[in-house]
């Protein structure tokens, strides 16, 4: 116990410590800086200084068809024949229900056999010519027993004359392109679905729960699966497998890549896109968000936490690895690759090392007040077309940029705000934009 005299000491000691602070207090001369200013998320900071190197794109190629995200099996979308200037708007067509604060617009169009396929946000699958915009056919994908409109995300894939479709309620469907009749159904066993890819009589499916599936194109029948990591959280529509002629490649929700050989489903190897950036919330979920590309022995894929990596193909082993998280397939041409990243910047690495050549920021914060800043723009590509970089953002606005340079040499206007990664058919363009309409550009 503290006795009388200890007490009375006591209180004078804090008595002298309130006298210390009762004069002026003194104020540090220096600059202030605020604590949290290296985890406020804003737009990319430029490290190093931009660079012009002149490019080969390569002859243009006018593609009759684009049969899946990134226009085919290796997502190696090229450099697609399109006007050498400013396009206009041709025409918009409804497909269905565009955004709302429930329901998201998220799987690109596909297009073949003068047809465009497109999904809206309530897994309602539509087609309409790829010349005018008329609608052909359109079908409700909501599975029996199911609510409308309750589910979102998926992917689409063509093959021969068939369209493929998997949806957020986990489903695997085969429709007729030229009448949309559903030919089978393939429950997945899992809510939501990513991508999927088709080739050689096979349907290569990511279902929701981690669970790799080769499907057999003829009668929805399963051919093999492989399990991948056990993951709790996924974006919708997030990346879809690359088929090559030997091996399939699955990308996982847990940032994850499993090689496997594509006819028996043996993996050959598995590797991981490890690392985040850091002092941003999102980055801790780890999903594939850049589907993987496949050119010459390289495979180049990336996540939305900030990492963008080039594989070897064939054994998985990394060669390179950049700080730069990515949402869309890169395009990979001319020995470089461009992506849009995860601050929002449109950014040229070298195919070879995975050196940042240039980096152009493009519109980040829907408002200029510091204190409201709570919305980004979305941006969609980059696509190469007619000699320039294509980007589609949800500020209503398509951008080409100067592949050499990275400097903006066309705008577009759009009707409404993107959602969709542009695709390039025929020398024309389609978009997707947020309150369910397509429209195309010439």
């Amino acid at each position: 116990m503290i006795g009388q005299a200890g007490k009375a000491g006591l209180f004078c000691a804090v008595l002298a410590l309130t006298a210390c602070g009762a004069g002026r207090e003194e104020i540090l001369s220096g600059q202030r800086l605020d604590p949290r200013e290296g985890l406020v998320f804003g737009p990319a900071q430029t490290e190093t200084a931009n660079r012009v190197e002149n490019i080969a794109l390569g002859q243009q190629v006018s593609r009759a068809a684009w049969t899946t995200t990134g226009a085919g099996r290796l997502h190696a979308s090229g450099h697609n024949a399109f006007t050498s200037g400013t396009p206009t708007v041709a025409w918009t067509a409804p497909i269905g229900q565009g955004n709302s604060r429930k329901l998201r617009l998220s799987v690109d169009p596909v297009a073949a056999n003068g047809l465009v396929v497109a999904m809206d946000a309530a897994a309602h699958l539509s087609a309409v010519s790829a010349a005018s915009g008329a609608p052909v056919w359109s079908v409700d994908l909501t599975p029996a027993g199911e609510k409308p409109g309750k589910a979102s995300g998926g992917a689409l894939a063509i093959e021969g004359t068939t369209v493929y479709a998997t949806i957020g309620y986990g489903e695997l469907i085969a429709l007729d392109l030229t009448t949309g009749a559903v030919k089978w159904r393939q429950s997945l066993d899992a809510v939501g679905a990513s991508g999927l890819a088709v080739y050689d009589g096979l349907v290569y499916v990511v279902a929701g729960d981690g669970q790799g599936w080769a499907v057999k194109t003829s009668d929805g029948r399963v051919k093999w699966q492989i399990s991948g990591p056990e993951t709790v959280t996924s974006r919708v529509g997030a990346a879809s497998p690359v088929v090559t002629d030997r091996m399939v490649v699955f990308p996982f929700a847990s940032g994850d890549l499993y090689g496997a050989f594509r006819k028996g489903g043996i993996r050959m190897w598995s590797a991981s896109l490890a690392g985040q950036r850091k002092g941003v919330v999102y980055a801790n979920i780890s999903d594939i968000t850049s589907d993987p590309v496949v050119v010459g022995p390289t495979m180049y894929v990336g996540n939305q936490a900030g990492r963008y990596a080039a594989f070897d193909v064939e054994t998985g082993a990394r060669k390179w690895t950049a700080d730069e998280g990515a949402y869309s397939p890169a395009t990979v041409i001319g020995g470089s690759v461009f992506i849009v990243t995860d601050r929002n910047a449109l950014v040229r690495l070298s195919a070879a090392t995975g050196a940042r050549v240039w980096s152009v920021q493009l519109p980040f914060f829907t408002t200029d007040k510091e204190r409201k800043r709570k919305d980004v723009f979305a941006h969609y590509g980059p696509v190469a077309a007619g000699g320039k970089l294509w980007v589609a953002s949800n500020d209503a606005v398509l951008r080409g940029f100067d592949p050499a340079s990275g400097a903006l040499i066309a705008s577009v206007a759009l009707p409404k705000g993107a959602a969709s990664d542009p695709i390039v058919v025929g020398g024309v363009m389609y978009v997707l934009l947020e309150d369910g309409n397509l429209a195309a550009l010439r």
